[in-house]
């Protein structure tokens, strides 16, 4: 099968894939609640039925979007960790989602603070 995940050999290789999938799912996380945190806008249907609507940022979603970048980014270090001694030990690749994951977060987690913070 040409599209499906290697068989990890080792409990090791199988706890880093597991923190590579864990480590995407809180970045998508993040940026979810990051567009969740952005302004309303005001339709027809809102003006009709005198709906009120948020025309400001929810600092509470973008604080939690903010922890998820940081928790992803702790994830990915421990993850790193841990592949690089059982690299050492065994002599396997490493996971390269969790190198590209951590350096989204850590792209992201400048972008934060260059526009939001």
């Amino acid at each position: 099968m040409a599209g499906s995940l290697p068989k990890p050999d080792s409990p090791g290789m199988r706890l880093i894939q597991i923190l590579g999938i864990l480590s995407w799912v809180l970045l998508f996380g993040s940026v979810f609640f990051y567009f969740l945190a952005q302004p309303e806008q005001e339709t027809f249907l809102d003006r009709r039925w005198n709906k009120t609507v948020r025309t400001s940022v929810d600092s509470g979603q973008i604080d939690l979007s903010l922890k998820l970048l940081q928790a992803n980014l702790i994830l990915c270090g421990g993850g790193f960790l841990i592949n690089l001694l059982h690299k050492v030990t065994t002599g396997k690749h490493f996971n390269r989602s969790l190198i590209g994951v951590g350096v989204l977060s850590v792209l992201a987690l400048i972008g934060f603070h260059q526009y939001v913070v």
